[in-house]
C-alpha cells in the first residue's frame, strides 16, 4: 500500500506541475486539450504500469492487485466492460480469436484490472502459441481474484467479498469458485450495501454468496 501511495503522490505532483506549466489552457485547441492528460488519467496510468511490471510471483502481489482495484474505482476506471464483455465472449465462442483478443485488449487499455478480459486474452494467446503472454495474463487475473478472496469468504454479510463493480462478483463465482450464478438481489443493512447471488456448484448444490458493494455505491 505504501508503494502505491508513493507512486500516486508522485503522479499527483507531476499532474500539478503539468497544470502549472500551461496557464494558457483556456486558449488551447480542442486537439491540444484532448492530448493533455488529466491528473486522474496520470494516476490511473501510473498504477496500471505498476501492475504490469510487478513480479506476479511475489507474496505481496495480491495486495498490490487489491490496491490497484481500489485506485481504479477511485479514478472511475473500474469499468466492468459492459457490452464489450458480451461481444468478447461471443467472438471467443465463435472461434474469432483475433476479434476476441482485440476486444480484450481494448478493455484492458481502459481497465487493466478486468479479470474476464485477462482470461480471454490468456486463452487466445495460448492458442496462438504465445505462452509467455498467456501466463502473464493468467497470473494477473489470479492475483486480482486472490485480492478479492482475501477480503472474506462470501458466506454472510459479515464476511462478504469486497468488490468495486458488479463484474467482479461474477468473476469470483465463475473463475474462483466454479459456481454458476443465478438470481441476484440487492440489500442494505445499516450503512452497508450488499449484493446477494444464488449460485449452483458443479454438484448441483445451491448457496447464497454475499458481496459488499459499499465502494461502487460510494464512488459511482
Amino acid at each position: 500500500m505504501v508503494r502505491v501511495l508513493t507512486f500516486l503522490l508522485s503522479a499527483a505532483i507531476g499532474a500539478l506541475v503539468s497544470i502549472a506549466a500551461y496557464p494558457q489552457a483556456a486558449t488551447l485547441s480542442d486537439k491540444e486539450k484532448a492530448e493533455r492528460k488529466s491528473p486522474v488519467d496520470i494516476q490511473y496510468e501510473t498504477v496500471a504500469q505498476m501492475l504490469r511490471e510487478a513480479d506476479v510471483t511475489a507474496p505481496s502481489y495480491p495486495e498490490l492487485c487489491r490496491d490497484t482495484r481500489m485506485t481504479f474505482a477511485y479514478t472511475r476506471r473500474s469499468w466492468d466492460g459492459g457490452q464489450k464483455r458480451g461481444e468478447m465472449a461471443n467472438a471467443l465462442r465463435a472461434g474469432d480469436y483475433a476479434r476476441a483478443l482485440e476486444i480484450a485488449e481494448a478493455i484492458l487499455a481502459t481497465n487493466y484490472a478486468n479479470i474476464d478480459a485477462h482470461f480471454v486474452a490468456a486463452e487466445v494467446e495460448e492458442r496462438s502459441g504465445n505462452a509467455a503472454a498467456a501466463t502473464q495474463h493468467r497470473a494477473v487475473a489470479r492475483g486480482l481474484l486472490a485480492s478479492m478472496l482475501s477480503s472474506g469468504n462470501g458466506m454472510s454479510r459479515e464476511t462478504a467479498f469486497v468488490v468495486v463493480n458488479a463484474a467482479e462478483e461474477y468473476d469470483v463465482l465463475r473463475y474462483a469458485l466454479n459456481v454458476e450464478p443465478g438470481q441476484q438481489s440487492h440489500r442494505t443493512a445499516g450503512f452497508h450495501h450488499y449484493d446477494e447471488i444464488v449460485g449452483r456448484d458443479q454438484q448441483g448444490r445451491s448457496a447464497t454468496y454475499f458481496f459488499n458493494t459499499d465502494i461502487p455505491h460510494k464512488w459511482h
